[in-house]
């Protein structure tokens, strides 16, 4: 037995009970052509700033939209909300010029 299962059964019996029963829930097949689909090529990664070929949107808005319309066809309600987002380099030299400017 695991340190952590052990830790689990000492600390709450009930918890791991249900950690389990829900565990049998899951179902394997699925979960594993979701991560394949999400992993693959051409889908390498999830980012804001990067397009495959002849797609219409980002990697990252086409990986959320998958995730999003996974949980809808599973009976969730999705809500999406906006973020705005700043280029690292940006912040990065922002901060760099801001320390050597003259204290006061």
């Amino acid at each position: 037995m695991s340190y952590f299962k052990a830790n689990i059964m000492r600390s709450d019996s009930d918890l791991y009970s249900s950690v389990c029963q829900l565990l049998t829930q899951v179902d394997a097949n699925r979960l594993r052509k979701n991560l394949f689909h999400l992993s693959k090529s051409p889908l390498p990664f999830r980012k804001l700033n990067y397009k495959r070929l002849n797609a219409e949107e980002n990697t990252l808005y086409e990986a959320d939209n998958f995730i999003s319309e996974e949980l809808q066809n599973s009976g969730y309600s999705v809500e999406k909300e906006s973020v705005v987002v700043k280029l690292l380099v940006v912040i990065l030299l922002s901060q760099r010029l801001t320390s050597m400017l003259p204290q006061r």
